[in-house]
């Protein structure tokens, strides 16, 4: 395959950029000057060389992630002698050493630009059957496609390129084809390497779950989880990423639905469902997914259903990672659900304080407190933060408080979640 005849500035042995134009885009990449806004003046091109075989290609090339319906992308070497490769030693060819293929994984592979959008996306394919590379918007609309034929034992490698309308970009590709029986090599985009982060707004994502039932559940009966994603943040959000685990001994997932078109199931495996929401605008955009799970016969009584859910996603600053709150349902002889969860009330009777406890909460999440007096008023006691692991522990003088039965309330003001305990004094 003929190389291409502009010059080339190696910064790994993985990925090249193509000089067009005014040296300046390479000094960031030299760390003589300043990151700019785009680097779509330079084609990034990736040859899959110097990386150790079988590893996960993921998101471990700047500006691009790697994912499969099932399975993962990974990187092949035909140095291993474990590959039909390359001609004529074996069917298919291959431009140096290195390569990325999909494996044994069935479903659609998948190119997301994580740090922009890009005009054009090509690749090298040697492929045993036909295969299709389509290439979308960040709406999901269907923007250019190409088709590679049969090429094995021909020492040939065939490019698909595609290409954005003047007034669209590509936001990802999907690469159609049978598992097993094609590897890609000498991919070239335009997508930028990295966002510009000088003075750039964050986001802040944050996911509350809400099961109903909330506090006990009968086993061989179903729960329906509204997972709602919010950014609080004062920038966008891309790529955003919820995974979900769960054990398969205890439940099993039934479906999901959600309110935008955008966000889809890209994983489900054995303990783990993983939802990409796309993107999600700054200042409150909301978007909510409805997941169900049946909760297995013999399930023995007081098993805890549920965990933290891990949240991920990209944005002008660098991107983030969170987790959701923690859901306390568990299973019991009935099913019962109540407006407000427990909270811990301790009494220190040594400076006559009172501990307050809970670990409903999303972490640093910011909480209000006040208590309901005897007499029906409700007076305020604060703001506090839940901790980085999601505990609340917040110590206050009984001594506000009046004498007789009062109620404690912790409100979170991202999640919306109450905790409530009794405390009476004498």
């Amino acid at each position: 395959m003929r190389k291409q005849t502009t010059r080339k500035i190696y910064i790994s042995s993985v990925l090249m950029i193509s000089l067009r134009g005014m040296i300046a885009f390479f000094l960031p990449i030299l760390g003589l000057g300043l990151l700019p806004s785009s680097l779509y003046a330079a084609s990034v091109k990736l040859t899959f060389e110097s990386i150790s075989d079988g590893n996960v290609v993921g998101e471990s090339l700047p500006g691009l992630r790697f994912s499969i319906d099932t399975g993962s992308w990974r990187y092949g070497d035909v140095r291993t002698g474990s590959y039909d490769a390359p001609y004529p030693r074996g069917a298919f060819a291959v431009d140096g050493n290195g390569f990325a293929w999909t494996g044994q994984a069935p479903g659609d592979a998948r190119i997301s630009f994580t740090e922009g959008t890009a005009t054009f996306f090509a690749a090298a394919f040697s492929t045993r059957d036909s295969l299709t590379v389509t290439g979308y918007d960040s709406e999901d609309q269907e923007l250019a496609s190409a088709v590679v034929r049969p090429n094995i034992n021909t020492g040939r490698l065939t490019v698909a390129r595609v290409e954005a309308p003047l007034d669209r970009s590509l936001a990802y590709v999907v690469i159609r084809g049978t598992q097993n029986r094609w590897i890609m090599d000498n991919l070239e985009t335009d997508a930028p390497m990295m966002a510009q982060r000088e003075n750039a707004e964050s986001a802040l994502v944050t996911v509350v779950q809400r099961p109903s039932p909330n506090l006990t559940v009968t086993s061989d009966s179903v729960v329906s989880y509204d997972i709602v994603a919010t950014n609080r943040g004062r920038g966008s959000a891309r790529n955003v990423q919820i995974t979900v685990p769960f054990d398969p001994s205890e439940v099993a997932v039934l479906d999901a639905r959600f309110s935008r078109q955008s966000a889809w199931v890209s994983r489900l495996l054995t303990d783990t469902l993983q939802v990409d929401l796309g993107p999600l605008g700054a200042g409150g955009d909301t978007l909510t997914t409805t997941l169900r799970l049946r909760v297995l016969p013999n399930v023995v009584t007081g098993t805890p259903l549920g965990e933290r859910l891990a949240v991920r996603w990209n944005d002008g600053a660098g991107g983030g990672t969170s987790q959701s709150n923690l859901p306390i349902l568990v299973t019991g002889a009935l099913t019962s659900g109540l407006p407000s969860y427990p909270l811990e009330v301790g009494r220190v009777s040594s400076d006559n304080q009172l501990q307050l406890g809970t670990s409903i909460f999303i972490p640093n999440e910011p909480v209000a407190l006040w208590y309901d007096s005897p007499d029906g008023r409700s007076v305020p006691l604060g703001m506090a933060s839940v901790d980085a692991s999601g505990t609340l522990q917040k110590v206050i003088a009984a001594g506000v408080m009046p004498r007789g039965r009062s109620q404690i309330v912790v409100s979170g003001l991202w999640s919306g979640l109450t905790a409530a305990g009794i405390v009476e004094l004498p």
